[in-house]
């Protein structure tokens, strides 16, 4: 994914229109990933299962602290996390 990271971000929201398609998402999921994308997360998802209460959103650094702020702010306690390689 280096220097891809805005394609990955793609994949990921594309991914949790299917959940939703597929019924597995639920209605303060959506709102979480819109929050996350409205803030400027490249791309946000469900995790898990489905049905569950977790989203991951790909954040440039730059917008992690206001992607933070704003999953906060709709009473989401949110961590980041950066991605490394060897």
């Amino acid at each position: 994914a280096a220097g891809k990271l805005e394609k990955v971000g793609d994949l990921m929201t594309l991914q949790q229109r299917e959940e939703t398609l597929m019924g597995a998402s639920t209605e303060r999921l959506e709102h979480l990933c819109r929050v996350a994308l409205e803030a400027g997360a490249l791309g946000a998802k469900q995790m898990g299962a489905g049905g569950g209460g977790c989203i991951i959103a790909l954040c440039p650094p730059s917008r992690q602290p206001a992607i933070k702020k704003a999953l906060e702010d709709e009473g989401a306690p949110a961590w980041a996390f950066q991605i490394v390689s060897k």
